[in-house]
């Protein structure tokens, strides 16, 4: 509910012991990349191009790096309210 509230305005990574962030990367449901970062502390904020995008599932993949070096992949989907 990315209203800057403060509350769940960003979908983050949230992880001990991640060492590095390859990347985080949301699509819509065509398939079309609407966000990417391989920075922890920046998440998605519901926009794409600076402009608000519809409420909806999105999908998310991300690749990581533990601290004990383990390699880790996940991918899921994000529901965005509004």
């Amino acid at each position: 509910s990315p209203n800057k509230d403060g509350l769940n305005d960003e979908f983050l990574v949230r992880s001990r012991g991640l060492r590095v962030l390859d990347y985080i990367r949301v699509f819509d449901r065509w398939g079309n990349l609407i966000f990417e970062s391989n920075e922890v502390d920046k998440g998605w904020d519901g926009t794409y191009d600076g402009k608000p995008v519809m409420p909806g599932t999105y999908v998310y993949y991300m690749q990581a790096t533990c601290s004990n070096g383990e390699s880790i992949m996940k991918q899921g989907n994000v529901t965005l309210i509004r």
